[in-house]
This record gives C-alpha cells, sequence and structure tokens, in this order.
C-alpha cells in the first residue's frame, strides 16, 4: 500500500509539472503571437511610413549595395521603374569619378546613423543633381541594410552659388570704386590723369579702366564754336 501511495504522489507531482509546462508553453505561444502581431503591425507602419515620405529614399543591402526598396519619391525624381531600382546597386546612381569616395564613406559608416554632406547623383536621362542624404543600419528580409533618405539640394546650391558670384561681384566693384577715391593727380591745362606707372591717360580712358562707367562722346556747344564759330547746335 505504502508504494502504491508513493506511485500516485509522484504520478500527481509529474502531472501537476506536465500541466505548469504547459501553461507555460501556452503563455509562450500568446507572447509569441503578441510579438508576431506587434511586428506585422510595427511593419506595416514602417512600410506606409517609408511609402509616404515626400523625400526620395531607398533601402539597400550592406553586402551587396543592391535596393532592396525604393519609395514612389525616388521613382518619380529619378525617372527609374521600381524594378528597375531592384536591379541596381547603389553606385549605379553616381559619376564614376565618385564611386571610390562612396565606397569609403560606407566602409565608415555602417554602423551608425550618418550624415552625408554633398553627392552627385544621376538621373535616367543622364542629368545629374545634387544631394544630400541621411541613412540608418536596419534590417530588412532578414539581411542588414541601410535606410537611406534623400534631399535634393540642387536648387538651394546653385542659388548659394549665384549668392557667392554676386558678393564677388560686389567686391570687384568696390575696390573699383575704392580705386577712384583719394587725390588724381590730373593735368590742369590738357587735363589728362597720370596712372600709377606714371602713364598719362585721357580722362575717359582712366575712368573706364577703373570703374564700370562707359562714356558716349558728343560735342559740347563752347567747342562746337571753336572748331566752326558761329554754328549752332540743335536739339
Amino acid at each position: 500500500m505504502k508504494d502504491k501511495s508513493q506511485l500516485k504522489e509522484l504520478l500527481l507531482e509529474e502531472v501537476k509539472s506536465l500541466r505548469q509546462q504547459l501553461a507555460s508553453l501556452k503563455a509562450s505561444e500568446l507572447e509569441h503571437r503578441r510579438t508576431v502581431e506587434a511586428l506585422r503591425r510595427s511593419e506595416a507602419k514602417y512600410r506606409l511610413l517609408f511609402k509616404s515620405i515626400p523625400l526620395a529614399a531607398w533601402v539597400y543591402d550592406v553586402e551587396t549595395l543592391r535596393f532592396l526598396a525604393v519609395n514612389h519619391a525616388a521613382v518619380e525624381r529619378y525617372g527609374y521603374s521600381r524594378n528597375e531600382f531592384l536591379a541596381m546597386t547603389i553606385c549605379d546612381l553616381r559619376p564614376p569619378e565618385e564611386i571610390p569616395k562612396l565606397l569609403r564613406f560606407l566602409e565608415a559608416s555602417h554602423h551608425e546613423p550618418k550624415l552625408s554632406g554633398q553627392w552627385i547623383h544621376r538621373l535616367k536621362d543622364g542629368s545629374q543633381i545634387c544631394v544630400a542624404f541621411t541613412s540608418h543600419s536596419i534590417e530588412l528580409q532578414g539581411r542588414r541594410a541601410r535606410l537611406v533618405i534623400n534631399e535634393d539640394i540642387t536648387e538651394r546650391k546653385r542659388a548659394e552659388e549665384e549668392k557667392e558670384k554676386l558678393i564677388l561681384e560686389l567686391q570687384e566693384a568696390l575696390a573699383n570704386i575704392k580705386a577712384l577715391r583719394g587725390l588724381l593727380p590730373i593735368c590742369a591745362y590738357c587735363k589728362k590723369i597720370r596712372d600709377d606707372q606714371g602713364y598719362w591717360n585721357q580722362v575717359d580712358l582712366y575712368l573706364r579702366e577703373h570703374s564700370e562707367v562707359e562714356f558716349t562722346h558728343g560735342v559740347c556747344p563752347d567747342c562746337i564754336n571753336k572748331i566752326v564759330p558761329g554754328a549752332r547746335l540743335e536739339g
């Protein structure tokens, strides 16, 4: 009887242990389902956000550099179809002379968020644009990848260049104006001006050389009377 009682207790303990393991498995399965569902919602949210970004964006494989996903803005801006993008690598968007620089940049930036500076990208029609981008490490389709968001700064860069050009022109104009300040050695008789090299120049030639002034030539009434006594200017 004692052996039967001990056996019964052992069986009860085993049943209790199995029930606990079963409950644990059910809890784990429920947690797994919740995790999968959360991931599914997160992925759906990510895809919606990725597609709706107004800037050109893509995801590329860190090892192969091939595009894994591109958004609508990238297709519109670069002119390639989605399928064409997925058959390309990120090097295909760069001029050949920038590829070594790109590879060095990638080598140093695979493990951290990265601001890019300024880069030249080629569109499908062969034209080029200037872009700045940010990139972040992610995992997609079981592969290490990077999400890249591009900003086309072509017009901004052109405006900056035009502004710099205007500043230089204004500085040159200011330098010319300054050149005409101070004392000018001028002949009291013929009115010629002596330049820095010691040469005497006609007033109009000197001013044209040292400023933006352009002259139109005519004859004043006093000079007309000297050339042709009694003549009168009309108008």
